[in-house]
């Protein structure tokens, strides 16, 4: 019964996840720094945000694999996470229909968009189950360079952001899908999440 809730929490954690990512692209006020990637892409390229997200996450394991150097269940479980978490981004696409024009319902939108990517990220660690390949990819470099994962998280946020800039910049001449959101991103997030475990996660039993 206990492995079951956990399995509950961890999916219900990526269906939440997903649709904070679906909603930061609503926003059209820029998203986080790990959906500054996969977005951009979708954004150049006849690919769906999903697929995208599959593919730079998959891109994640195989990073991961090579740091290490060795092969690691753990690691190699991520890539199907990685196509499942996709898809459910694709369906969320496909029968979401919010999509405001209003400034009013554009912050509404980036403000549900951290509180459930925060609330997702929170039910996965607690169910502790399959890593998150963008937190894959950042142990593995906190790891292997013996930096914290605080600081191997900063820095492979900053290189997203960048890479996504620069992507943006080369196919349609401006920076696409970074904005103010991703700076609100960076700064709620984290805390968010840490509040999150404080006042619930914290007193939950799996």
């Amino acid at each position: 019964m206990k492995y079951l809730k956990r399995i509950i929490v961890y999916v219900a954690g990526i269906l939440i996840l997903a649709l904070g990512t679906v909603l930061f692209t609503r926003s059209h006020l820029g998203v986080s720094a790990i959906v500054s990637v996969p977005y951009t892409l979708s954004l150049v390229s006849p690919i769906t945000l999903g697929m995208c997200t599959t593919i730079v996450y998959s891109s994640f394991v195989i990073i991961s694999l090579i740091l290490y150097r060795e092969v690691k269940l753990k690691v190699i479980l991520q890539l199907p996470f990685s196509f499942i978490f996709g898809l459910v981004i694709d369906m969320y696409n496909h029968f979401l229909t919010l999509d405001p024009s209003s400034i009013p319902g554009r912050i509404l939108c980036l403000v549900l968009a951290v509180v459930f990517t925060a609330i997702g990220i929170a039910m996965m660690v607690k169910a502790d189950f399959i890593v998150n390949p963008p937190d894959g990819i950042v142990q593995a470099i906190s790891k292997v360079t013996g930096k914290p994962f605080g600081t191997a998280k900063w820095i492979c946020d900053l290189a997203m952001v960048i890479f996504a800039a620069v992507v943006g910049l080369i196919a349609k001449g401006k920076i696409v899908g970074i904005g103010i959101g991703t700076i609100v991103a960076v700064f709620t997030i984290g805390n968010l999440i840490k509040l999150i475990n404080t006042k619930i996660m914290d007193k939950i039993e799996l």
